[in-house]
């Protein structure tokens, strides 16, 4: 898809920014296929990080190997905590896009972006700038997004809130240009342009000017949605190339001020008046303690000042030492560093005489706690020996065991002492116990980073040691040898350091412990601060290494090469000396042991060859002594050697004079004959009848010489046989190389002719045939294309049917002809067969013709089909336009009957209308009838074109006055429907009115009326009606328009609106009177009387039944009426619903807005109505109870009156003094009981 074409090609830009830094240089063409082998990505992660990673390489790698190169590559990203997720070596192997562009795109994040934002958050750190946390990759896309900000929004107000839309137009990346170099962009006219034409002068200018590599182009960005990961990789580029064009404004505003030599030279100054200040305080450690406590707060107090000095300190030694400083040089820095030192060793001094005065072991431990800060504060002081660096850093490390070894046993005191705080009865104070409680601490932290840091500089300077004794035995076997003892010796002593010793394991095993101690320091504050020199050392030791076992590799091929040759130059010295002894006395001796001792001359060249080669090897690798005496023994034998070879020529050249002469004549004649057959059997001959017969008259010659020259041959051998008999090796090798050529030729030739004479006489009857045939083709070819020229479609049609017979009677004999043609052909595939044979005959003439012949045949049977065909097709043309003309006026003819129908039933005159006119019936035939005169017209003879042309239109006029009829037809129908309806509702309406009246003429059923009324008249039957009526008035428009002279639409329309407009008003009256406002208001007022006082009766009898002091006899008759009451509760909830319901349509009815207050009246009155109900309900519930008690009270109160007349009588017992009234008082007494 597009996103991935996008990034696919900014990642493939982006990779070769880097791959060119390679050695050798490297090109990415296709990012999915290039990189499936691996080598592509692991030499991008060299770039990249500058580490060296393996690689497996070869002419003929599978993908078993390319997975093992990627497979590297992954572990190596996951070692620098890159996590990858989904990303399978085999699927990078196999090119997969997705997982491919994944893979680059965590490169490009955590490899680039990540690291160049950190570089940036850690500059603006040291600046004055607010660190950020890193985190994970929105955090390195937050990040690069707040450099934006800066470089973008803060400078020139341009929103930039992501990486995609905000790029589209391209001022962000003018305006990103513009705050680098100002006076490349004009960013108001930006502002004005297109996208692509901002992004366009964006990238090019980018890469001319200021040299960012051009990683996407206009129609990239220029997009819906742009690639978010393509415009972060190139914005990228800006923040590594030029990192303060991101810088937070205040932040630069700062540091600008603080950069400049006067600001740098004041702090200096500043510092150094510090300093003296400083020294004039510290006189306080000579002199006695009186008061621990507050020389202890004062010493704080100045360890505090002394923290901040420390700052402007290590930014002042930063900037020089990385050659930064504006103002202040080295020796400024030496004599700085040295004031700074000398405080430093007295603040020590002054804390220590403050812990001394801690009492008994805690002045002790003070005492170890000072040694030991000031042994971890001291620096390794480096000279050049590296032995000697080795010995002082044993001493280190033994004294850093010393000084440790007791370390938790402090820590366990020194914690007790903490917790008690108190020592010996003395109370220790908590500040400064505290205070060295801190130091403990990071004593405690430090002391595995030191020994971390002296086993690295232990094993750093070991590998040195190493290096430079494996560089002093190189520079001993390069030397000059003296003496061929001495290469032997030399040879020794490699074997057993080289070879036997397994120097380069020594140094991988060296070279691991290096790194692996480096890894160790590395993770510690300081390791961490020197990572790149670490890095760079390693690095180095490994670039020296290399470079040493290769030379220290090629030294010893240099020992085993000059051994061998110094063998071969002692025995080759004798051995030449020695022959050349013999020759000189073999030159004396006659002819026949003269050519015999000097048959293998040749040998003893190649010997005399070899001892010059030993001798110019050993020249460069032997001292100038030993090469001098080597020199001049080489030239006295290449001397006698020259001497002896020129005597021996000279003798064999005054031998073969007579013989060459006559060998050089007879190899000139056969020469000649030889050369003269070669050219006229190796001349190519058209294959045609004439040259064949010329041909075999030329072989005819040749045949009959063929003797004679076979005898010359055979003489001339027997010469060139004697002479090569006294001929050097060198004239004997070329006499009966020629000798052999030239009897080989003719074996050839000879043959040759004979076999050409026969394959010619064979091919030349073959010939004879093929080319009669053709020509007789030809001509019956000639006569059909005169045929189809002069009868052309531009003729009249009575001629027509003529040339139609003439060119049907000559193609008649099409197939005929196709016959011979084809016979022809197979016939020159025979003569074909033959050439093989006859190489020299050139069948192209025949083949060419026969092509060109049967070209032309089949152009003509193509023309000849096409042209008979046209012919017809011009009679079926006429035929089918006559056709359509008359279906076409057929239709025009129903269409203006269906146009004049007045039948009085108007929908079906409308569906009529529809049916014919909406099928498109006559568009379609007026196209097919258009058509069909348009194919006609190219066909045609030019004088039948007016006539048709006059048809054709005569028809589209008529059709074009039907066109301009049926509308206005359709929309008269279309009206006096609409009105027909419209009439049919408005005497509907009228009805429904005078029914009304009539029912409120007789006083009956006056509401049932009113709620008929409106439940008719509602707004949709006004709206409804009114938009009758415009749909009625926009047809009288569109009608108008069409026909501006008749108006009868408009007047029926005005009659219409008339009438409507009468309707309303009666139906507003009618509504006005079946309101009856005044009466329905009294009937309402009266009904409302008597459910208020209803209401108001309950409330009181609901009061009166709570009333405790009620008599029975009153409750009973209250709660008589209240449940009569408590019957009818539905019946008030009926009359509490009509009074609602009735009021509201009152209220809606009436126009006087003052009766709006009724509402809030009959609120009231139902809100008593429903307050009522659950006291009626909980009254109903309890009023057996309240009966009973009642009950009960009222029987209470019998009885207790009983009991009081009782008592009152039993208390009060008058006198009794006869027996009759005592009698009875007792009985009145035991009825009482």
């Amino acid at each position: 898809d597009e996103q991935e074409r996008v990034q696919k090609k900014t990642f493939t830009n982006w990779m070769n920014t880097y791959l060119c830094q390679h050695d050798p240089p490297i090109k990415v063409e296709d990012l999915f296929s290039d990189i499936k082998n691996g080598l592509v990505l692991l030499s991008l992660l060299e770039v990249l990080t500058g580490e060296k990673l393996p690689k497996e390489k070869g002419a003929k790698m599978k993908k078993i190997h390319f997975v093992s190169n990627i497979t590297c590559a992954l572990n190596f990203l996951e070692k620098k905590k890159i996590k990858l997720v989904n990303i399978n070596p085999s699927d990078i192997a196999d090119g997969k896009p997705t997982i491919v562009l994944g893979l680059i795109w965590m490169i490009i994040l955590y490899l680039q972006i990540e690291q160049i934002t950190e570089q940036t958050q850690s500059q603006e750190t040291a600046d004055g700038a607010p660190a950020v946390k890193k985190g994970p990759k929105e955090s390195v896309k937050k990040a690069l997004l707040n450099w934006t900000t800066n470089a973008v929004t803060k400078h020139y107000g341009i929103p930039v809130t992501d990486f995609g839309k905000s790029w589209r137009d391209g001022v962000a990346f003018n305006a990103m240009i513009h705050n680098i170099r100002p006076d490349l962009v004009d960013l108001e006219r930006t502002k004005r342009q297109p996208a692509k034409v901002n992004l366009e002068y964006a990238f090019s200018t980018a890469e001319v000017q200021l040299g960012i590599p051009r990683l996407i182009d206009a129609e990239d960005v220029d997009v819906p949605k742009p690639d978010e990961k393509s415009i972060m990789t190139y914005v990228a580029q800006f923040l590594k190339a030029y990192p303060e064009a991101g810088e937070d404004p205040e932040v630069r505003k700062k540091r600008k001020s603080a950069n400049t030599p006067e600001a740098e030279l004041q702090q200096f100054q500043d510092l150094l008046k510090w300093l003296e200040s400083a020294e004039e305080t510290l006189q306080i450690i000579y002199q006695p303690l009186t008061d621990r406590d507050p020389e202890y707060l004062e010493f704080m107090a100045f360890k505090v000042q002394y923290d901040v000095e420390y700052k402007v300190y290590r930014s002042l030694k930063q900037k020089i030492l990385s050659k930064k400083s504006l103002k202040l040089t080295l020796e400024d820095y030496k004599m700085l560093q040295e004031r700074w030192l000398s405080v430093q060793k007295k603040i020590h001094l002054w804390l220590l005489k403050l812990d001394r005065s801690l009492p008994g072991e805690v002045g002790a431990f003070s005492e170890w706690l000072y040694k030991a800060e000031e042994f971890l504060e001291r620096n390794l002081d480096v000279v050049e020996d590296p032995n000697k660096m080795i010995l002082k850093i044993h001493g280190l490390t033994v004294e850093h065991q010393e000084l440790f070894k007791d370390l938790p046993t402090y820590s366990t005191f020194f914690a007790k002492i903490k917790s008690q705080g108190v020592y010996q009865g003395e109370k220790l104070p908590s500040a400064q116990i505290e205070h060295m409680h801190g130091r403990l601490q990071q004593v405690t932290n430090l002391v595995p980073d030191k020994m971390s840091m002296l086993t690295f500089q232990k094993s750093r300077f070991g590998i040195l040691v190493f290096l430079d004794q494996t560089e002093a035995k190189y520079k001993e076997w390069s030397k000059k040898f003296s003496s061929r003892q001495n290469v032997h010796q030399l040879q020794e002593d490699y074997q057993d350091f080289v070879v036997q010793g397994g120097i380069d394991k020594i140094y991988q095993s060296t070279s691991t412990t290096l790194k692996s101690t480096a890894n160790v320091y590395l993770k510690t504050e300081v390791g961490n601060e020197n990572s790149d020199d670490i890095h760079e050392f390693i690095q180095c030791c490994d670039e020296r290494w290399n470079k040493l076992y290769n030379d220290i590799e090629t030294s010893g091929k240099v020992l085993d090469e000059s051994a061998e040759y110094w063998k071969q130059h002692d025995v080759l010295n004798q051995k030449l000396n020695a022959w050349l002894s013999d020759a000189q006395k073999a030159l004396q001796k006659p002819s026949p042991e003269k050519q015999n001792f000097f048959q293998d001359l040749p040998d003893w060249q190649e010997h005399h060859k070899t001892y010059n080669e030993a001798c110019f090897y050993l020249a460069d690798v032997v001292e100038p002594l030993v090469i001098a005496k080597m020199n001049h023994e080489m030239e006295r034998i290449n001397q006698a050697f020259r001497d002896i070879v020129i005597s021996y020529h000279q003798y064999l050249e005054d031998l073969r004079g007579e013989e060459a002469q006559s060998y050089k004549d007879g190899v000139t004649e056969v020469a000649v004959w030889l050369t003269r057959t070669n050219e006229f059997l190796n001349k190519t001959i058209p294959c045609t009848q004439k040259s064949l017969e010329n041909y075999e008259a030329e072989l005819d010659v040749s045949s009959k010489e063929v003797s004679d020259m076979e005898h010359k041959l055979k003489s001339t051998t027997r010469t060139g046989h004697s002479l090569a008999k006294t001929s050097p090796r060198e004239s004997v090798d070329q006499i009966l190389e020629t000798l052999k050529k030239y009897t080989e030729t003719f074996k050839s030739n000879k043959k040759s002719i004979a076999e050409k004479i026969k394959y010619v006489k064979i091919l030349l009857p073959n010939i004879e045939s093929f080319e009669h045939g053709m020509t007789a083709i030809n001509a019956w070819l000639d006569i059909g294309e005169s045929l189809i020229q002069e009868h052309e479609l531009n003729e009249n049609f009575d001629k027509v049917e003529n040339w139609l017979e003439a060119h049907k009677e000559h193609f008649s004999q099409t197939e005929n002809q196709k016959s011979v043609l084809e016979s022809k052909g197979k016939l020159l595939h025979k003569m074909a067969s033959h050439k093989s044979k006859l190489k020299v005959v050139d069948f192209e003439p025949p083949q060419i013709l026969l092509q060109t012949t049967t070209a032309r045949f089949q152009t003509l049977n193509s023309s000849a089909s096409e042209s008979e065909k046209k012919l017809e097709e011009a009679f079926q043309l006429w035929q089918l336009y006559c056709q359509r003309y008359q279906q076409m006026d057929d239709w025009i003819e129903q269409a203006r009957e269906v146009l004049a129908d007045s039948d009085d039933d108007i929908p079906d005159l409308i569906k009529k209308h529809k049916k014919f006119f909406d099928g498109n019936t006559g568009d379609v035939l007026w196209k097919d009838f258009h058509e069909s005169s348009i194919q006609l017209l190219r066909l045609i003879p030019g004088y039948e074109a007016p006539q048709i042309n006059e048809t054709v239109n005569k028809t589209k006029n008529k059709l074009k006055e039907l066109e301009s009829q049926i509308p206005a037809r359709q929309m008269y129908l279309e009206f006096h429907y609409k009105k027909s309806h419209f009439h049919d509702s408005i005497n509907e309406a009228k009805v429904i009115v005078e029914q009304n009246r009539q029912k409120l003429a007789s006083g009956d059923h006056a509401e049932e009326a009113l709620q008929k009324h409106k439940k008719y008249f509602t707004d949709s039957f006004y709206t409804s009606h009114e938009a009758q009526l415009e749909s009625m008035h926009q047809i009288c428009f569109d009608f108008s328009s069409l026909d501006r002279q008749n108006q009868t639409l408009t007047t029926e329309y005005d009659k219409l609106d008339s009438e409507w407009k009468s309707l309303r008003k009666v139906i507003n009256t009618s509504q006005v009177e079946l309101k009856q406002l005044p009466k329905r208001w009294e009937q309402y007022s009266i009904r409302l009387e008597v459910f208020s006082q209803k209401i108001s009766r309950m409330e009181l009898l609901l009061i009166e039944m709570q009333k405790k002091s009620l008599p029975d006899d009153e409750y009973q008759k209250v709660y008589s009426e209240f449940q009569e009451m408590q019957k009818d509760m539905d019946k008030y909830g009926e009359e509490a619903k009509w009074l609602s319901q009735n009021l509201n349509n009152l209220l809606e009815d009436t126009e006087d807005k003052s009766l709006q207050k009724e509402s809030n009246n009959l609120k009231i009155i139902l809100e008593k109505f429903n307050n009522l109900k659950p006291g009626v309900v909980e009254i109903s519930s309890k009023s057996l109870i309240f009966t009973k008690c009642f009950q009960f009270r009222d029987d209470l109160d019998r009885k207790s009156h009983w009991l009081e007349e009782t008592h009152r009588a039993i208390v009060e017992i008058p006198y009794v003094d006869r027996l009759e009234d005592a009698q009875t008082m007792l009985h009145e007494h035991e009825v009482s009981l």
